[in-house]
């Protein structure tokens, strides 16, 4: 497919679905929210340095893959087949319903939607200067990779579609050279938990716990076409989706609730 054709038309395609993604959580022209946005970030350094915290974590990724590829020897053992147990039937099942357009647009969602959605909610409290939302955005953030980190260092499940169990992997059937530009940035066991899962999920419970609720609707479907699409693409397993769901809620914030002496936030609704 020509989306996927060259780094020129994935970015092109980025922007697109950006500008769409804005248009829908704010309702207003995407160009207005990104001058706004721009503007706060040149005059409100608190903004900036969280924004740029927030992309660190391209760096901590790229760290963390040198890391494993080092500890690689040493490490020995492996829990797929344990994790595999459960849900199998089920991503066997799913793939029964496989049909190209489907494919076409999971595959979508995997690669471009799934990043679109951290930047359209990052621009969009940026653009009505929310610093707490924005905080808990990108602390939320954080929170997934750190407690996720040490289960793919010491953990290691392989991909559904690597796992021997007859699940077929279907994104190199719309995105050819995926392997080769995506694969460098995540290791093939780094399966346990979907970081997929719960990275779109806790956008989604941060908007709705600041207060953002149109915000959180959108990013709320864009979490399920997520989690659906780890799925259905054969990546990840059910009990994946499972953990990265938990760790969302944690994330988010939502697991303090159950304690009784949390303090509970402020809430904020979208002007």
């Amino acid at each position: 497919m020509w989306i996927y054709s060259s780094s020129w038309s994935l970015g092109a395609s980025g922007v697109v679905m950006g500008l769409v993604a804005l248009w829908l959580v704010t309702g207003r022209n995407p160009f207005g929210v990104i001058w706004s946005a721009l503007r706060v970030l040149v005059t409100e350094h608190r903004f900036l340095a969280l924004v740029l915290l927030a992309y660190s974590m391209l760096a901590l990724n790229l760290l963390e893959a040198r890391v494993e590829a080092n500890m690689a020897p040493s490490i020995t053992w492996d829990f797929t087949r344990q994790v595999a147990q459960v849900g199998t039937g089920f991503l066997l099942a799913l793939q029964r319903l496989e049909w190209a357009p489907l494919t076409h647009l999971f595959t979508f969602v995997y690669v471009i939607l799934f990043p679109v959605l951290m930047i359209a909610a990052l621009l969009h409290y940026v653009a009505i200067r929310d610093f707490a939302a924005l905080r808990n955005h990108v602390v939320g953030y954080w929170v997934n990779y750190l407690v996720a980190l040490p289960f793919y260092l010491w953990f290691p499940v392989k991909e559904a579609w690597a796992g021997g169990v007859g699940v077929r992997f279907l994104i190199p059937q719309v995105f050819l050279a995926f392997e080769q530009v995506y694969r460098p940035h995540s290791g093939l066991d780094n399966c346990f938990p979907s970081l997929h899962t719960s990275l779109a999920l806790t956008y989604a419970l941060v908007a709705y716990r600041n207060g953002h609720k149109r915000l959180g609707a959108v990013l709320g479907v864009g979490a399920g076409l997520v989690m659906f699409s780890t799925l259905y693409l054969g990546v990840h397993w059910v009990l994946d989706v499972a953990a990265g769901s938990l760790l969302a809620l944690l994330a988010s914030g939502y697991v303090t609730d159950l304690l009784p002496a949390t303090t509970q936030p402020n809430f904020r609704t979208d002007p």
